[in-house]
């Protein structure tokens, strides 16, 4: 339902991803959780994802909606499409995380929506 991001500061992780995603999730009327992750996690994802498309149909992510995978999303729009930037760069703003948390949330709630991703090893774990 929400992804929020909070800079973190760590000798180690500060300069590859320095942000700590939050990921509200709810699941009918009762149940909600948080899940924390960097955007590392999300490109991880992102992969396999695309690794599974094309295995499955033997076209690219990008033909996702064209192909036997997707018979019940019809619409573009309703394809996942991950945010390439990374956050990688050391000044970037406040409005660009909020667009990249917005985009990000955008992706995942596509992503289970789909009936074949959503079931996929990546997702659910």
């Amino acid at each position: 339902t929400k992804i929020t991001a909070e800079r973190i500061y760590n000798p180690v992780t500060e300069f590859l991803y320095p942000y700590l995603y939050t990921i509200i999730i709810r699941h009918g009327p009762k149940f909600e959780w948080t899940i924390e992750k960097r955007y590392k996690h999300f490109h991880d994802l992102h992969k396999s994802l695309v690794r599974y498309v094309e295995t499955e149909t033997g076209h690219s992510m990008s033909s996702l909606n064209k192909s036997h995978i997707s018979e019940t999303t019809k619409n573009n729009d309703d394809q996942p499409a991950f945010p390439t930037r990374n956050d990688r760069i050391a000044f970037i703003d406040q409005y660009s995380i909020e667009i990249r948390c917005k985009s990000l949330q955008d992706y995942l709630n596509k992503v289970l929506k789909h009936p074949k991703l959503r079931e996929h090893i990546a997702v659910v774990s």
